[in-house]
Parts: structure tokens; sequence; C-alpha cells
């Protein structure tokens, strides 16, 4: 575990930009292509857990909590990054865009919009910046407004205002279950029970 998070803190986190390089050559080093928001707003959130369960069972409890500190400014970093240069006025997340900005992907997919909440929730908890309550807020609103399937359930795969082709009558298929939504609402749910003890 350890390694892991070094590995994705220091290398697959590009510390300069504060995002997650989504391809690398056979050496590992960093080849240009797009931001996916998604992954880097969920990537915050799966780090910060990691290195929490890290300090929490790990032997070397000094290393655990230097690690924690570290992931969790990677964190609040990538969520900034993401927020910054991803979110739309209406708080859809946008599926990918360009590291010196600008939208590559105009989609807003539905488990993006999921991390989105999570991400931000997770910011607000590490620095107590009502900021970013605010902004799972907004995500929440757009997907009560935009991707939930009203009274019969599920999530469309993106956003109501995306080009029909984008949203199937089929609300589950090879890329699209209830996972990232699920596991998002299991979160939430266990975040705000922690809080509330």
């Amino acid at each position: 575990l350890v390694n892991l998070i070094e590995i994705t803190a220091r290398r697959i986190y590009d510390t300069e930009h504060h995002h997650f390089v989504m391809f690398f050559n056979d050496k590992m080093e960093p080849l240009p292509g797009e931001v996916s928001f998604g992954h880097d707003i969920e990537g915050s959130w799966l780090l910060t857990e990691a290195a929490e369960v890290l300090e929490k069972y790990g032997a070397d409890k000094a290393r655990a909590e230097k690690l924690l500190v570290e992931a969790k400014e990677v964190a609040i970093n990538m969520v900034n990054f993401t927020l910054s240069h991803g979110m739309d006025t209406d708080g859809g997340l946008f599926d990918e865009g360009h590291e010196e900005g600008g939208i590559a992907v105009p989609n807003k997919v539905w488990w993006v919009q999921a991390e989105a909440v999570v991400g931000s929730v997770n910011a607000w908890q590490i620095t107590g910046d009502e900021k970013y309550l605010d902004s799972a807020l907004k995500s929440w609103a757009y997907i009560k407004a935009e991707i939930i399937n009203g009274p019969a359930g599920e999530w469309f795969a993106s956003g109501k205002n995306s080009p029909d082709e984008e949203n199937s009558h089929l609300l589950c298929g090879p890329w699209k279950c209830p996972y990232h939504n699920a596991r998002a609402a299991f979160e939430i749910y266990e975040r705000c029970e922690a809080l509330e003890k």
C-alpha cells in the first residue's frame, strides 16, 4: 500500500499541473494526452482513503502520517484543478479537458458526476472550506436535474442536455452500471453518519 500511494502521488500525479497523467510509455515517462476530470476527482478521495487506511493499520506510523499529509495535499490540488477547469456553471462536471485549459470532451457523464460529489465532500472534510461543500451540493443539484431517471430510477449515461445518442433507453450496458452512483451514495452516507457521531 505504501508503494502504491507513493507511485500514485509522486509518479502518476503531475505535480506541476495538479492532475493524474493518463498515459505513460514503458519507462513510466508521461505521454501527452487529455485530462480526465472524473478520474482526477475520484482519485483524490481514493488516494486519501488509502492513506487513511495505512495510517490506521500500517506498521510504520511516522511514515504513514507523512503519506497521509502528502495524500491530502495532492487531493486538494487535484480537486482545485478539476473544479476550476472542468466544472460547468450548471454544476455538471465535463468528461475531459486540456491541461492548459478548455474542454476536450463536453459530455457530462453519469459516473463523473457521482465522483464530483464524493471528491468535493472529501475536500471539505480535509480543509473545512465550505466552497467544497457548495461544490458538492451544486453537483448533486445537477445530478437530480439532469442525470437521475426520475421516479423510474437509475441514472442516465449523460446529462439529459447531452446528444441523444449518449443516452440509451437501456440504463445499463457494457460501460454503464449502478457502480459509481451506488458507491457515491454509500460513501456520502458513511461520511454523514461519521460526522453525526
